[in-house]
């Protein structure tokens, strides 16, 4: 099976795809499974580097993942087209070479595996996981289900009186909201609900089912809240076999300096602090997400925005347990979240830095238009709406069962759009993997002292962006290992000097960022290389070896 950016991939595929380009590429591929889902399907951690050259803890490691919710398909598509490019350009096109050879990538396509097989197959929605939750034993209420056997789960809406909704005059396919003075006499109004039936229902109390609503977005120990506080938090942080999986394979790999967690559908890429303000965050890190966030803007046509400031489901309520809150806030990792694609964006909605309440309060009945549209010119009408039909409800008596349609439309790209939204994400990935810190060798003397003595000198080099430790978090909260310098010993004696030590960490070009005019000098002094000297008696071999982690490891054996 050959990747193709055309379609969302079922979980048979995508197991497909990934054996594929083991077999195919084993230079390049390690495949291995971290975790089995309660419906036994693997969670698949895809490493890709060139293992000729190096392992994979001896490069800067960068980590990738989709599908936290399982309904954003689209996370999984981006990390597939991430997959194949690295892969399929290796030795072919300069930037993947150079990234395969120097960087190691960890990628997660699809945390939740049982939540997207459930919603490919049924149409319904899950937030994550398809466990029953917040009460495992039951939860009663509206199940969302195919009533009319249409194969689809749309939308019910029912004529009352007091309903919310209306038909919109200037486009039928729209219901818009009911004014809150409004009345007249001669106008239908509706109430609408998930197309399915209610559970337990004795008639007439209707009760919204919370079926499934557990939230990996919510489990990570990063101010984690119990679900009192906080829908879909789970029992405890990493309660779930998903979430567990993944926060070990990250504390595992002491090298990840950066990562991207794909999400959909608001069009914006979000950076940390999650609950707390830009002026709490040291002044490199919050430089770097301000000037890498551009280049993903450039690369998505997305702006770049902090959590706190612009992403809040409420001004006054905090969002805990967030993936990247905890990989930044306690790991020091550079952390990234793409929202992918936004419809509105194609008819120029603007969303005025305040993306996701927009979002919630939903667009006006003049932009609806502007997207039905759009839509219109652009896709098939079965793509994104389905007329309502008249049906016997079993519980409720007449409704009608239609309207828009919202995995392929609203939550994730059409398949005509695809491969073009997940191409600039990737490309997104990709510049940020480029700032990685790279530690080098740069230069290796043997000083001749007499008396059968010699002084070795090692030159070491950061010639990343970053710091050799990423993030100055890291450094804080001591999340990354301080740089190890070695060296072992085949012949000479050593006379001066330590077999191990601490070395230096190395600054980035990112460390002076902040100076953007050359008006008033350079201020570039080398603070981004570091010397190391031995003396040693007798000839032989040294091998040097420098562990800078995040920054990578390198070795060189020398003959004296």
């Amino acid at each position: 099976m050959n990747y193709k950016a055309d379609h969302y991939v079922n979980y048979q595929e995508l197991e497909t795809l990934l054996k594929g380009y083991q077999k195919k590429f084993p230079d390049l591929v390690d495949l291995e499974s971290l975790a089995s889902t309660k419906e036994q399907r693997e969670i698949f951690l895809i490493t890709l580097s060139n293992k000729k050259k190096s392992s994979h803890l001896d490069k800067p490691g960068y980590w990738v993942d989709g599908n936290t919710h399982a309904s954003e398909v689209a996370g999984c598509q981006a990390c597939l087209h991430t997959i194949n490019y690295l892969l399929e350009s290796y030795g072919k096109d300069e930037k993947a070479t150079f990234l395969l050879d120097n960087i190691t990538f960890y990628i997660v396509p699809r945390i939740s595996p049982d939540g997207v097989e459930h919603i490919l197959e049924t149409g319904e929605y899950i937030r994550s996981s398809n466990v029953l939750y917040p009460r495992a034993d039951h939860v009663e209420g509206l199940v969302k289900k195919d009533m009319n056997g249409d194969g689809q789960v749309l939308l019910m809406r029912i004529k009352d009186t007091a309903g919310r909704w209306k038909i919109s005059k200037k486009d039928k396919r729209l219901l818009i909201p009911r004014e809150i003075d409004e009345y007249d006499k001669n106008e239908i109004y509706y109430r609408l609900l998930s197309e399915g039936e209610f559970e337990n229902f004795d008639g007439f109390h209707e009760k919204l089912g919370e079926k499934y609503n557990l939230d990996f977005n919510r489990q990570y120990p990063a101010e984690w809240m119990p679900e009192g506080a906080q829908k879909g938090a789970g029992d405890f942080p990493l309660s779930e076999p998903e979430t567990r999986a993944i926060a070990e394979a990250i504390s595992l790999r002491k090298n990840i300096f950066g990562l991207q967690s794909f999400h959909t559908f608001s069009g914006v890429i979000l950076r940390p602090f999650m609950n707390k303000p830009d002026t709490d965050m040291d002044d490199h890190d919050l430089e770097y997400y301000k000037e890498i966030g551009e280049v993903g803007k450039n690369k998505t046509g997305y702006p770049a925005v902090s959590v706190n400031h612009e992403f809040r489901y409420h001004p006054k309520r905090n969002t805990g347990g967030g993936f990247i809150a905890w990989t930044y806030e306690h790991l020091g990792i550079f952390s990234f979240s793409n929202e992918i694609w936004n419809v509105g964006s194609k008819v120029g909605i603007e969303f005025n830095n305040d993306f996701i309440r927009s979002l919630m309060r939903g667009y006006s009945e003049d932009e609806w238009v502007k997207v039905l549209a759009w839509c219109d010119s652009n896709l098939d009408k079965k793509e994104y709406y389905e007329e309502w039909k008249t049906f016997n409800h079993p519980q409720l008596g007449e409704v009608e069962i239609g309207g828009l349609k919202t995995l392929k439309f609203i939550s994730n790209p059409p398949e005509k759009f695809l491969e073009e939204e997940v191409k600039s994400n990737m490309d997104f990935v990709l510049s940020c993997a480029m700032t990685a810190p790279l530690i080098k060798i740069t230069n290796t003397e043997v000083e001749i002292l007499g008396n059968g003595l010699k002084k070795l000198k090692i030159d070491l080099k950061n010639s990343g962006h970053l710091p050799s430790f990423g993030s100055s978090l890291a450094l804080k909260n001591q999340a990354c290992h301080s740089p190890k310098i070695s060296i072992s010993l085949n012949g000479p004696e050593l006379i001066q000097g330590k077999l191990e030590q601490v070395g230096t960490d190395l600054e980035g070009r990112s460390a002076s960022a902040l100076m953007k005019t050359q008006v008033f000098g350079g201020f570039d002094i080398n603070i981004n290389e570091s010397r190391y000297e031995w003396i040693v008696k007798g000839n032989g071999k040294v091998i040097f070896e420098a562990n800078y982690y995040r920054g990578g490891r390198v070795m060189k054996e020398i003959e004296l």
